[in-house]
């Protein structure tokens, strides 16, 4: 739930807080935490799947995808307890039929949920219900192997078609058209059974805007706050079908595709640009400010540089701020191409990647095998700095010092682990 500043308009800040527990699964068999595994299962790049169980036979299944539309939960052989540290103001039964059981659930936050219940067998048992135990506790009256627990946020009835299916894992897709369009696709295989063979998903603003006009058929009126990225708009669908237009001409230089124009700066804001440039030019020293035990901010002091290098050559066509910023920029970045940085990298050859030789108390945590090293070190000679001297004229200086001495650098990298 956010929580808007509610003293100006538009609000100055929200709180989007976690850990509020609105709804904890749990089972009856779950007595003691010490008897409970935690696994995780099939791990993908948008996937994966968590297991609590008791043993092999008597698990908790939880799907998690991204997009996906309801927070779902299989109960192999456990009895359904539901519960909620915000706490439940009421239970109401809404529906009940040999597929599926629909339920309404207000929280003490006065906020509404959509509780689906539905049978593996589609043969619920006459007298099943669930009910309140206490104001933070919902059980079943009977057990059933294979139930589906699906919650929703929203509670419109087209989502009823969609109970009873959820999506397990999302593969991409994608297939050039022509020369100016691409389509892809986000597939996603589902599991259960629903009435309209699809599950729920939202889609960004972002994926909205790329969809492809069948996907408006599979539009539902629902929509829900995104905790950084817009409204979400939910589908009924097991895929998200997409085109985007494919540009014919890019340079060097950022250019707004949508708007197939370059950026346009007046004189007096080409005159402030210049004034900061030439304070920033004058009284830097790249070398001396990334020589600190820490690729990740070494990176970010040469990467400022690199596009400050930029400005003044793209945007200020200066070319002696450029000279004197480019001699600077290029003896700093010589360190670090010659690995001779205050943390020399290390190769880890059990995990293939570089880390830092640093401690595990420094740099983030960078002795320790994560993509963090990779990143600063793209920041330092790939993403900006190497590719905007060399976008300069100077790929002959670079070329010489980075590629042809490569192999001489990597001697220098120490190899750790086995």
């Amino acid at each position: 739930p956010k929580d808007f500043d509610t003293t100006t308009n538009p609000p100055r800040f929200y709180f989007n807080p976690t850990n509020i527990k609105s709804f904890v699964f749990k089972a009856r068999e779950f007595v003691s935490s010490n008897d409970i595994k935690l696994e995780f299962r099939d791990m993908k790049h948008m996937s994966m799947c968590l297991l609590m169980s008791l043993s092999s036979s008597q698990f908790i299944e939880f799907p998690l995808v991204q997009g996906m539309g309801f927070v779902t939960a299989i109960y192999h052989d456990l009895g359904f307890e539901l519960r909620s540290a915000v706490g439940f103001r009421s239970l109401e039964r809404i529906s009940v039929n040999e597929r599926y059981g629909k339920y309404n659930i207000q929280l003490e936050n006065n906020r509404n949920w959509i509780l689906y219940l539905t049978s593996p067998d589609y043969s619920f048992p006459q007298d099943f219900q669930i009910s309140l135990l206490d104001s933070n506790t919902i059980i079943s009256s009977h057990k059933i192997n294979g139930l589906i627990c699906q919650l929703s946020a929203d509670s419109v009835p087209s989502i009823d078609m969609a109970a009873g299916c959820y999506p397990v894992y999302c593969d991409l897709s994608g297939q050039t058209v022509d020369e100016h369009f691409t389509n892809y696709r986000f597939n996603y295989t589902v599991a259960g059974y629903s009435q309209s063979g699809t599950t729920l998903m939202y889609a960004l603003p972002h994926h909205k805007a790329a969809f492809t006009p069948e996907m408006q058929e599979r539009e539902i009126a629902s929509s829900l706050d995104s905790t950084v990225k817009g409204l979400m708009t939910g589908y009924l669908t097991n895929s998200f079908d997409m085109q985007v237009q494919v540009p014919q001409e890019l340079g060097f230089e950022p250019v707004a595709l949508s708007l197939n124009k370059k950026a346009d700066y007046s004189q007096e804001k080409l005159s402030k640009i210049r004034e900061a440039a030439v304070q920033e030019v004058q009284f830097s020293d790249p070398q001396q400010e990334s020589n600190i035990d820490s690729m990740y901010f070494s990176g970010k002091i040469l990467a400022k540089y690199a596009w400050i290098l930029y400005v003044t050559h793209y945007i200020l066509h200066d070319e002696n701020l450029t000279k004197e910023l480019l001699s600077k920029l290029t003896i700093a970045m010589e360190r670090f191409i010659s690995n001779q940085q205050v943390l020399p990298l290390n190769y880890d050859v059990s995990w293939k990647g570089i880390i830092s030789s640093g401690s595990s108390s420094q740099d983030f945590g960078n002795s320790y095998y994560k993509r963090d090293p990779h990143f600063s070190l793209t920041l330092i000679q790939g993403q900006k700095g190497r590719a905007i001297i060399s976008s300069l004229g100077q790929f002959r200086i670079l070329r010489g010092r980075f590629f042809k001495k490569s192999p001489g650098v990597r001697k220098k990298i120490k190899k750790i682990g086995g």
